[in-house]
């Protein structure tokens, strides 16, 4: 519980690991049922071997990124040359992650589930919303799934109104928010250069 508590949805970046061969085994099936594109081959078993009981060391990198990184490179992946976009990301970290932190909830403290599914889905709400007012919103329905998913959890009152509303609508207000933000950007590092020069 410590353990997705402290890492939240970053877990997914775990990519190398080492475990007993005997813990390992046992969870296999387990990750084989929850395979779903291209992460949870991984991402399943690191949250089988957690639920047992054993030792946790978590060492420090060098810690490589993979492309595509920015939302440019992830454009150029996923949209094909017909104009159709395909982009299994959602359902791998909207619904399948959904289901494999569910199947294990019992093994974990209420609360630190809670928070793992909680940041998930903010994270995942977000992001959907600039890619629908960026032009490349896919698969058809996913934010309805979102919602249905998802419906239990703080911010869905948040994301309720915005997926509801009109696509011009939510184009003003996520273009008023970039303004308010990028103000507040600039005001933060006006009061670093301020507190330097002192």
């Amino acid at each position: 519980s410590d353990v997705i508590e402290y890492l939240g949805v970053n877990i997914g970046l775990m990519s190398t690991y080492i475990v007993k061969r005997d813990i390992g085994r046992l969870g296999l099936e387990y990750a084989r049922n929850h395979v779903n594109g291209f992460s949870f081959a991984a991402t399943a078993i690191v949250l089988w071997v957690l639920t047992q009981p054993g030792n946790f060391f978590f060492m420090r990198g060098p810690f490589v990124l993979c492309n595509p990184t920015t939302i440019d490179e992830f454009k150029k992946t996923v949209i094909k040359q017909d104009g159709s976009i395909d982009n299994p990301a959602f359902d791998i970290y909207g619904i399948y992650f959904y289901n494999v932190v569910k199947g294990l909830e019992s093994k974990f403290e209420y609360r630190a589930v809670r928070q793992l599914l909680s940041l998930n889905f903010g994270s995942l709400w977000r992001g959907i919303l600039v890619a629908w007012v960026g032009g490349w919103d896919s698969p058809k329905g996913k934010r309805m799934r979102m919602l249905r998913l998802y419906w239990s959890y703080p911010e869905f009152w948040i994301a309720l109104p915005l997926f509801c509303m009109p696509h011009q609508i939510v184009k003003f207000f996520y273009w008023l928010y970039k303004i308010f933000f990028r103000h507040r950007k600039l005001v933060f590092w006006k009061n670093v250069h301020k507190m330097l020069n002192k």
